[in-house]
């Protein structure tokens, strides 16, 4: 998510890099959302659950009002946690734990209380990203796996239990 680096007036917050890995493992640039991705469906799978969400949102203060930055709406890519949000709410019922993805906070992904390891129907790789829920952009043919996952993950002739390394990452 790109709109946590943007900070009032445009300035940017020269601490955080606008680059990051895709789910391929390439280095690529973290462009702003555009107008178009308030249009453009993301497909993705959260523990077995289909899920179809917008590439972009509105970003809203803590009333849910829109942000308007110079005459324009403040854009902002929707994340992994966005899309668990949508299937399972904000409640219990949600997989993916959050401490900082609060209206009143930008999420940063330091506590990685929220990790989920990610990988692609095509893929038969071992799921090697562990990444954090609340900032990473929800991509296409994503394969999101919680700490609630029970299930296994087949790759190269083997499998692993994805959502207990979740949690033994969580928890320690």
């Amino acid at each position: 998510m790109n709109d946590f680096l943007d900070l009032p007036g445009g300035a940017r917050d020269e601490d955080e890099s606008p680059f990051a890995r895709d789910i391929d493992g390439f280095l690529v640039r973290l462009d702003q959302p555009t107008a178009a991705d308030l249009d453009t469906d993301v497909n993705l799978t959260i523990d077995g659950h289909q899920v179809t969400i917008k590439k972009a949102a509105l970003t809203l203060d803590p009333l849910g009002h829109p942000i308007y930055r110079d005459g324009h709406t403040v854009l902002r890519a929707n994340t992994i946690y966005d899309a668990a949000v949508q299937e399972f709410g904000c409640g219990d019922a949600n997989p993916i734990p959050v401490l900082c993805h609060q209206p009143h906070q930008r999420p940063v992904a330091v506590c990685r209380v929220c990790s989920v390891f990610i990988t692609r129907a095509t893929d038969k790789r071992r799921p090697r990203k562990l990444l954090p829920a609340c900032q990473h952009r929800v991509e296409e043919g994503m394969i999101v796996y919680t700490g609630n996952y029970q299930g296994t993950h087949a790759y190269d002739g083997r499998t692993m239990e994805p959502g207990a390394v979740v949690r033994r990452t969580v928890e320690t």
